[in-house]
């Protein structure tokens, strides 16, 4: 039987904006595993206690990807690092990945066996994204897990849901591919590899597993700026991008919230 955790990476000067997802979250979950991962930000004691969670406060800073590469191979790995801790640290199947703009409507639902699980990683006409990969990166993936890739783009942000049986067992080995490989493809073959939704959606696929679009998850945006978050974006064919006024009764929890924001 599946089971959700959660393991929440901080952003430094939005304590409030935290606070406000751990609430959020308890409503819902009040016994599940919750970690809190602060990235040598203000301190969360408070809130950890408060709302019954686990504590890990680094005392190295990532802060946030730069353009074109996204992190070093040095903060993908401990990126990866902090995850594999939560896993070790968790006794659920599955962990949902929070950020400080996710928000919660009702109780998540998930495939039992879904391996990672996120918004759509492609246009629906199957054509890559424009930072999609490229054809000789999912050559690369194939070459090493013998699995041809089932998407040709990522989409792992905040809000994804990760099985952590696959990302214990394949940890060690995918560490090394990325020692091995990261500076070269990132060089020379795809620029985006240090980015956390890329990242997240090629460790899976290195693993031999499936991506799986979550129908019941999307992004939101405050175009009226009334701070109330209402419009949803999602993909017509065969490659458009909409927003729309009015959450859709099936979205389960939804990404970009920012509403608590400073």
């Amino acid at each position: 039987m599946s089971s959700l955790g959660f393991v929440h990476y901080t952003t430094k000067g939005q304590k409030y904006a935290g606070s406000k997802v751990m609430e959020n979250v308890r409503q819902f979950y009040p016994d599940a595993f919750y970690m809190v991962i602060n990235d040598a930000g203000e301190d969360r004691t408070d809130d950890c206690i408060k709302y019954n969670a686990e504590y890990y406060h680094s005392q190295k800073r990532m802060g946030y990807p730069e353009e074109p590469y996204g992190y070093s191979l040095e903060n993908v790995l401990e990126f990866w690092e902090r995850f594999y801790i939560a896993c070790f640290r968790t006794n659920t199947t599955h962990l949902l990945y929070l950020e400080d703009d996710i928000r919660i409507i009702k109780p998540i639902t998930f495939p039992e066996d879904v391996e990672v699980y996120s918004l759509p990683a492609g246009f629906p006409d199957g054509t890559p994204f424009p930072n999609g990969f490229p054809q000789a990166f999912m050559q690369h993936i194939y070459d090493y897990s013998g699995v041809w890739p089932n998407v040709n783009s990522y989409n792992a942000s905040g809000g994804t849901i990760f099985n952590v049986k696959t990302f214990k067992d394949n940890y060690g080995h995918i560490v090394q591919w990325m020692k091995n490989n990261f500076d070269n493809v990132k060089y020379y073959m795809y620029q985006k590899m240090g980015w956390q939704d890329s990242f997240g959606t090629y460790f899976y696929l290195l693993s031999g597993k499936r991506y799986t679009t979550n129908p019941n998850f999307c992004n939101v945006y405050d175009p009226e700026g009334t701070n109330e978050f209402d419009y949803y974006g999602h993909y017509e064919y065969p490659q458009d991008y909409v927003v729309s006024k009015g959450i859709p009764d099936n979205i389960e929890y939804v990404h970009n919230d920012k509403r608590y924001y400073v």
